[in-house]
């Protein structure tokens, strides 16, 4: 089973950036699958921490560095997430690029995916209080 790597993170005001793929916008809307994890991940949701890095040098560190698309940064905070019943943890990853800014959002407590399809809307729905952090100018889909 994957793990994360590191301690949990406090319910504080922490900004969590969350890249979203653009095969994850529908009809010029970001689906709430872009808050939540994809098959592979294990129930971990990757985010940036924003105590660690900024919404630009995440999106660069995604797009240039691990050569993974994205159409742009939108984010939660760790209270947010802990308001819906998600736990963040610390998951620096040194492997096959340093982000040392890594985090997970843990889906894992919640094995019935109706419920993390619940959760991703919820998170999603959060995030597009703040809208589209990077790139400037924004995006042209809507959360």
């Amino acid at each position: 089973m994957i793990a994360p790597r590191g301690a949990q993170l406090g319910k504080t005001d922490e900004l969590l950036y969350r890249q979203v793929n653009p095969v994850l916008v529908d009809d010029g809307r970001v689906t709430s699958q872009a808050f939540r994890p994809g098959n592979e991940d294990g129930g971990l949701m990757s985010v940036h921490r924003g105590s660690k890095t900024t919404p630009e040098l995440a999106f660069k560190l995604h797009t240039e560095q691990k050569k993974r698309r994205s159409l742009g940064v939108l984010c939660v905070s760790t209270a947010e997430a802990g308001q819906v019943g998600l736990d963040a943890y610390d998951d620096e990853e040194v492997e096959p690029v340093a982000d040392p800014a890594h985090a997970a959002v843990d889906f894992r407590p919640y094995p019935d995916r109706k419920k993390v399809e619940k959760l991703g809307k919820k998170l999603r729905d959060l995030a597009r209080v703040r809208g589209w952090l990077h790139p400037t100018p924004p995006p042209s889909a809507t959360i």
